[in-house]
């Protein structure tokens, strides 16, 4: 009788402790998921999903700036944010007005110098603040990229090491069923053998 009880309790516990390992394996496995939900659900994905938006609008801009989107009518364009964000037509006032004014001054303002001195500096300005910008579009799409291989990484490397617990629990479950059905099998065939 010592013996079935012994058999019986043994069973129990070899399912007790499986359950136990499969909620340890649970919990671990919600544990590894965190940083993904960190940045999907949790403060930082707000600024997660700005960067993200950020680094597309930056790449449809770059890519209207330099011909390769078509613009939408009646919608302000890459262009258009390129003059008024970067303070272009203002400085290109400025400096043509110091041009014409100096030009002026000298008697010479309605000559060819005048001209090529105004075409020489909104040249120069215009490619200065042109590729300029273009280096700003491409950090704001850098920043996009990172903030979607973040979230690529965060839930590629939570759901590998979320699934391995998982796994371990499973094998645990199975484990502690196979222990307890091996004791009762075992009682069973001693039971019989000592009624026989």
């Amino acid at each position: 009788m010592g013996d079935m009880i012994g058999g019986i309790l043994g069973g129990i516990g070899s399912v007790v402790g499986a359950g136990i390992q499969a909620n340890a394996a649970h919990d671990a496995a919600q544990s590894a998921l965190t940083g993904y939900r960190y940045l999907t659900e949790g403060p930082g994905a707000a600024s997660t999903t700005a960067s993200i938006a950020g680094g597309q609008e930056a790449g449809s801009t770059a890519r209207q700036l330099l011909g390769l989107e078509p613009l939408t009518p009646g919608a302000t364009n890459g262009f258009t944010n390129y003059l008024k964000s970067t303070g272009y037509n203002f400085n290109l006032k400025s400096g043509s007005d110091a041009i014409t004014t100096n030009n002026a001054a000298k008697g010479i303002l309605n000559s060819g110098g005048t001209v090529k001195a105004l075409d020489t500096f909104g040249q120069n300005l215009g490619s200065n603040y042109f590729n300029n910008y273009l280096t700003q579009i491409g950090g704001q799409q850098t920043a996009g990229q990172n903030a979607i291989s973040q979230v690529a990484n965060a839930g590629s490397t939570g759901g590998g090491n979320a699934v391995q617990p998982i796994i371990a629990g499973g094998n645990a479950i199975s484990t502690g069923i196979n222990g307890a059905l091996g004791s009762l099998a075992n009682l069973g065939s001693n039971y019989f053998a000592r009624a026989a």
